[in-house]
């Protein structure tokens, strides 16, 4: 019998798509933005008193936490079921109500916002605002990019029509897109996770049928997918003229409190060390005995085991691990087994990938993956589960300062995949330890360097979409070019894989996030080396900074671990440790 894999229960949210608390939740938020939008929309000024303005924040994030709940209910549905008319339906449905009544709520931090410097600094300084002073201090320095009320509620209400719709129709159309695929004499027709599950697989012919299954799945689509590309490109270009952002990623770094310095520079040392990427794939291709690598080779397995893990074993692995480093990581993660607040199985219509949904503070995260039985899958579930984790013990800060930045997002999961990766290399023979070595430096080449490699795309993307329309074939010749410059001599290109562009979600939903994945993985490398030094000490602090959320900047974070992300040094430090990893297992081999 096959092994029952984990779905989540949403109940903590809402019984269904059709639960009548749901509308009535939503009338009953109409109102109160209606009324707090007469109470405040002309009350708020320089001489308004702190006690009257925390008053006044307290009842905006309570609308804005209930409003998130009902669209992070329908959301996390429809990733489950992006087939089902009826929940995609209700979904836009739901967005565009929410809309509606957040542009009732918009005058409010354009309001405090726009408070003399002097009003500002003395509301930072008031006790009944100290869970707010991050927030304040964002609101100052989003200040200069922000609209008037009017253009801002216009832009809010037309993006439901505009960008956000070619993402949602980007989403369905990738989750329904289907891969045939020839087994024992028979064709399966499997879904995007079982299709590059394929990419793992120790014969090369599975693998090959594989890429030519995807390439021609994207190429069906391929005019429809560079539509929405360029559409959603254009949006991204317009609002960056409109606020006043020097490049089309500066409003991401805006919103990842880092300084544009602080990306270039990780950007810049990533891409002068992809020889790591070429000697690595060197030494791969001697392994595997192959006359030439191909980008459908690169994951495939360079020792001779096939291990499987079961749910289960993958769900006591993770907590095991969890346990050695923190009780408090153990217990916190077990709450998302016990009460179903995890999502493994793969299905029809379900999203490929894997994410974790904070929620709101007064109630807790949701992890979706699809489990497969790899050992990948059993990194993915303990990436989650950081992310999780972070969250979960986040939530003692108000929602306004609940939800931290990509950048100091990522460092939880990937360190919480550090811990369990470490863990597990002490449990296994030395061909399965070095199999699991070889899988460790590939994910981290696809989420070092394949991600930097990723925001170079969308650097020539967009830096050639304000001259205006991209072709399908313009678009495959930016991807190739970037990674001829990733994979170097190591790696060829078969026929079809520049269309691999339109299978990246990230350019459709969060322009430029990816860097945030290379940020992450190299900032935690730094972060797990002290833990190594000295677990006593760093991992009191390690809780305590992931238990600030978002109440303080990234570079106030790390200060207290003595990291400044604007030095090469720092990022060329993260850079040597994937080097040292890289010569660990070429010994193992």
């Amino acid at each position: 019998m096959a092994e029952k894999i984990p779905q989540w229960d949403l109940s903590d949210l809402y019984k269904g798509i059709n639960d009548p608390a749901i509308a009535r939740d939503q009338a009953r938020l109409k109102k109160e933005a209606q009324a707090f939008h007469k109470k405040y929309a002309r009350g708020i000024s320089e001489n308004t008193s702190p006690k009257e303005i925390t008053s006044a924040i307290k009842e905006y994030e309570k609308i804005l936490r209930d409003i998130d709940k009902i669209q992070i209910f329908s959301r996390l549905l429809f990733a489950t079921k992006t087939n089902d008319k009826i929940v995609a339906a209700r979904m836009q449905g739901i967005d565009e109500w929410a809309a509606t009544v957040r542009s009732l709520l918009l005058f409010f931090s354009l309001c405090i916002g726009s408070l003399p410097a002097s009003k500002l600094k003395d509301l930072m300084k008031a006790p009944s605002l100290a869970s707010y002073r991050h927030w304040l201090q964002r609101l100052v320095d989003m200040n200069q990019y922000r609209l008037s009320e009017k253009e801002e509620a216009l832009l809010l209400e037309t993006s439901l029509t505009g960008r956000d719709a070619f993402t949602r129709l980007y989403e369905q159309e990738d989750a329904k897109r289907t891969y045939p695929f020839k087994s024992s004499g028979h064709t399966h027709v499997l879904n995007e996770s079982e299709i590059l599950s394929k990419f793992y697989d120790p014969k090369r012919s599975v693998r090959q049928q594989a890429s030519e299954s995807l390439n021609h799945a994207l190429v069906q689509d391929v005019d429809r997918t560079a539509f929405m590309y360029n559409m959603i490109g254009q949006d991204v270009i317009l609002d960056t003229r409109r606020r006043g952002f020097a490049r089309p990623e500066d409003a991401r770094h805006v919103g990842n409190e880092v300084s544009t310095k602080a990306v270039d520079v990780l950007i810049s040392q990533v891409t002068a060390n992809y020889k790591i990427v070429h000697d690595y794939y060197k030494f791969k291709k001697r392994l595997l005995k192959l006359p030439a690598l191909y980008e459908y080779d690169r994951y495939a397995p360079v020792a001779a085991t096939s291990k499987k893990y079961t749910f289960a074993q993958a769900k006591n692995i993770v907590l095991t691990a969890f346990g050695e480093f923190s009780p408090t990581f153990r217990e916190v993660a077990e709450l998302f087994f016990d009460n179903n607040w995890v999502d493994a199985r793969p299905g029809a219509g379900k999203q490929g990938g894997a994410f974790c949904v904070y929620v709101t503070p007064d109630l807790h995260p949701y992890v979706l993956m699809n489990f497969n039985g790899t050992i990948n899958d059993v990194m993915t579930l303990a990436h989650e589960l950081g992310h999780a984790i972070h969250a979960y013990i986040a939530r003692k800060n108000s929602y306004l300062q609940f939800d931290c930045s990509l950048t100091i997002a990522e460092i939880a999961s990937i360190f919480a995949e550090m811990i369990v990766f470490n863990a597990v290399k002490e449990t296994l023979s030395p061909k399965e330890r070095f199999a699991l070595y070889a899988v460790k430096v590939e994910g981290i080449i696809a989420s070092v360097f394949r991600q930097a490699a990723f925001f170079e795309f969308e650097r020539v993307f967009f830096e050639k979409r304000s001259q205006g329309e991209l072709t399908p074939q313009d678009l495959g010749e930016i991807w190739q070019g970037t990674f001829k410059k990733m994979y170097g001599p190591s790696i060829r290109q078969s026929p079809g894989s520049e269309l691999q562009w339109g299978m990246i979600p990230h350019f459709f939903q969060w322009p430029f996030y990816v860097y945030s994945y290379a940020f992450g993985d190299l900032l935690t490398r730094s972060l797990f080396a002290q833990y190594k030094k000295d677990p006593t000490t760093f991992v009191p602090a390690y809780l305590k900074m992931l238990a600030f959320g978002g109440s303080k900047s990234p570079q106030d974070l790390l200060s207290e671990f003595g990291v400044n992300i604007e030095k090469a040094a720092f990022w060329r430090g993260g850079i040597k440790e994937i080097e040292t990893l890289v010569t660990e297992a070429k010994k193992l081999a």
